[in-house]
Formats: structure tokens, C-alpha cells, sequence
């Protein structure tokens, strides 16, 4: 008999790094980054058994781009004191560019650094008792006025009154003046005749009175 025999042979194989890929791009737009490149473990690739490539698949530079431009930013106000001790006032106040601060041809802050605002302290004594003087001239001018207002009215309807008395004629009708003249002596005449008489009456009145008391 013949025996025979077949080996298989097994080759183990241990891998290889293959040669670096170029540098990539710098993973910044500006100032400080990195840049990575890569190897593959391929030359050859592990088989049978055999470990894998031994060392880092990538590897890192770093790069350097122009500086980054900063834009400014502003900071909180700041105020400052009231400048009024009571009543209203105004009060200060300032912020910085600052948050950050501009560089490397960065946008300056928009706006004003100062500013200036209300303040409102408690009310002033004086403006408390200073109250009182306006309010009292207002009402003494309110009565004074209408003081002057009824006095007008009074005055005019009084002679818009009298008025209402006076002889309804004209100057040129003489006869009707004539007439008046006459009516008002008349009665003139008529009222002094009958006052004497009236004292006549009284005197003898009082004469009779007196001789009776002497024969009493």
C-alpha cells in the first residue's frame, strides 16, 4: 500500500503600513489648527493569523493660519450716582467694548459708550410746600373773576332797567315834550300842595293836643 500524504501549508502573514496619504487641509478658516494625514494597513494586509499593523493609522501637524479677526462686544452698564438729592434727576451710565475687545481688523461695537437716564429720588420738601401758594392764588383768581362777572351782570341789567323808564319820544316832537314837561310840573305842584296841607293838619292837631293837657 501507498500511502500518501498531503501537507497544506499555511503562511502566516504579517502586515505592512502603507506609505502616508498627503496632508490635509488645515480644519481652520484662521488662526491655529491641524492638519492630518493617513496610512492604511495593507502592504501587506494581515492573513492566517497575523496581527494587525502596529502604529497609528493618522497622524496630526499642527498649522497656522492668519489670525482671526475679533469683533467687539459690548459690556453691562455701569451707572453712577443720581445727581438730584430728591425730585427727578438724570444719572449716568457707561459700558465698555470690551466682551470682547476688538482685534485683528474686527468690527468695532455699534452704539454709545455713555448714556444718560432718568433718576427719581423722593419729593422735595420745597416742591411739597410750594404746592400750596398756587393752589390758593388759582382759587382767589377763580372768585375774583367771577366776583367781576356777577358785578357786570348786575350793573347792566340794572341800566338796561332804567332805561325801560325813560319817555318813549323823540326830540323833535316838541308837543309831546311840552306835554310831559307839563304833566311832571303838575303833579310836582299837586304833591307840595297836599305835603302843606298834611303839615297844617298836623300843627293844629298838636295845638289842641296841648291846650287840653293845660286845662286838664
Amino acid at each position: 500500500l501507498h500511502w500518501i500524504y498531503r501537507f497544506a501549508i499555511q503562511i502566516i502573514v504579517i502586515c505592512g503600513w502603507s506609505l502616508w496619504d498627503s496632508w490635509g487641509p488645515c480644519n481652520v478658516t484662521c488662526g491655529n489648527g491641524q492638519q492630518r494625514r493617513r496610512r492604511s494597513c495593507n502592504n501587506p494586509a494581515p492573513a492566517n493569523g497575523g496581527t494587525y499593523c502596529q502604529g497609528e493609522e493618522y497622524d496630526y501637524i499642527s498649522c497656522t493660519l492668519p489670525v482671526c479677526p475679533v469683533n467687539g462686544g459690548w459690556s453691562s452698564w455701569i451707572s453712577g450716582a443720581c445727581n438730584a438729592t430728591c425730585g427727578i434727576g438724570q444719572q449716568s451710565r457707561r459700558r465698555y467694548c470690551n466682551t470682547p475687545s476688538q482685534a485683528n481688523g474686527g468690527a468695532d461695537c455699534k452704539g454709545e459708550e455713555d448714556d444718560l437716564i432718568s433718576c427719581t429720588r423722593s419729593e422735595c420738601a420745597e416742591q411739597q410746600s410750594g404746592n400750596t401758594p398756587i393752589v390758593v392764588g388759582t382759587v382767589i383768581g377763580v372768585l375774583v373773576i367771577v366776583i367781576l362777572l356777577v358785578t357786570f351782570v348786575t350793573y347792566a341789567k340794572r341800566r338796561w332797567h332804567n332805561s325801560k323808564k325813560k319817555p318813549d319820544y323823540e326830540i323833535t316832537d316838541m308837543t309831546k315834550v311840552k306835554a310831559h314837561i307839563y304833566g311832571e310840573t303838575h303833579a310836582n305842584h299837586a304833591y307840595q300842595n297836599d305835603q302843606h296841607t298834611a303839615e297844617i293838619e298836623v300843627t293844629t292837631t298838636d295845638n289842641v293836643s296841648l291846650l287840653f293837657m293845660e286845662f286838664y
